[in-house]
């Protein structure tokens, strides 16, 4: 999850810095340019400077595949990231994510299903979507976006192939989360690609009240077949596969420590030894 500072696999002032490539106008709060691109867009749509909109949603990409998240806060991305001394901050911003928006670039978290609900859960967030009216993006809403997710898609399904010889993998949701900086950058990610279909949730229940969460992966298509037993079987081993690596991470850690409390005596018995 990003934290409550804007920052994900590092700082967000520094990515921010980064991605301008030392651009002068960037830490001149009071020059002419740096006005000119945070200033609001004004008129109709087709009056507004296309590189300047550009910028601004290429800028706001970047940034983010420099801090490995897939979705932000709305708040930190028009207040936080490129705000500049003084609390400048760019007042087209929240036009830039409503055209962004308006393209499919960006989506509301709020408005995906989420997969782990019930299904007449997701049977009336489908309908209610459908009878519900567009509204504006508020400070409080997630912003997924898309590209990002569909990046991080591939870069999965990438690192999968390699120790899979099947056409789809059944993974557990620790492993998806992994791949995420965070828990709820995953869950967002998530909603998104199970409600395109690129990737299904599943869970059983084993022992109460202990549930197998699991995600299963297209590793060759772009769309993840219907959950089927075999899958729920399958999660079952994998969940076992990872918690016996886990108790023998335990053990390599408790046995390392052993060792070198043990190293540390004979040197001190040593050391006792030639003074005495």
């Amino acid at each position: 999850m990003a934290s409550n500072d804007g920052e994900g696999g590092e700082g967000w002032e520094a990515a921010v810095r980064a991605e301008m490539g030392g651009a002068s106008w960037w830490d001149d709060p009071d020059g002419a340019d740096l006005h000119a691109r945070f200033k609001a867009f004004t008129g109709q749509r087709r009056d507004w400077p296309e590189p300047k909109l550009l910028f601004w949603k290429d800028l706001l990409l970047r940034v983010a595949r420099r801090l490995r998240l897939c979705s932000a806060p709305a708040h930190l991305v028009t207040s936080v990231w490129f705000a500049r001394p003084g609390g400048i901050t760019p007042l087209c911003l929240p036009q830039v994510l409503e055209e962004m928006r308006a393209d499919g670039e960006i989506l509301l978290k709020s408005e995906l299903i989420v997969p782990t609900a019930g299904g007449l859960y997701q049977l009336v967030r489908r309908v209610s979507q459908m009878a519900i009216s567009r509204r504006p993006i508020v400070q409080e809403d997630i912003l997924v976006f898309r590209s990002l997710v569909e990046e991080r898609f591939e870069d999965i399904a990438s690192q999968l192939r390699g120790s899979h010889w099947t056409s789809t993998c059944v993974i557990t949701l620790t492993k998806f989360n992994s791949f995420f900086y965070g828990q709820e950058d995953a869950h967002a990610a998530l909603c998104y690609l199970t409600q395109r279909g690129k990737a299904r949730y599943l869970a059983i229940r084993k022992e109460d009240p202990v549930e197998l969460q699991g995600v299963k992966f297209p590793l060759v298509s772009a769309h993840a077949p219907a959950v089927s037993k075999f899958d729920c079987d399958t999660l079952h081993l994998v969940w076992q596969e990872e918690k016996l690596q886990q108790q023998f991470d335990v053990l390599d850690r408790r046995w390392e420590m052993l060792v070198y409390l043990l190293i540390c005596h004979l040197q001190f018995a040593c050391n006792s030894y030639v003074l005495w």
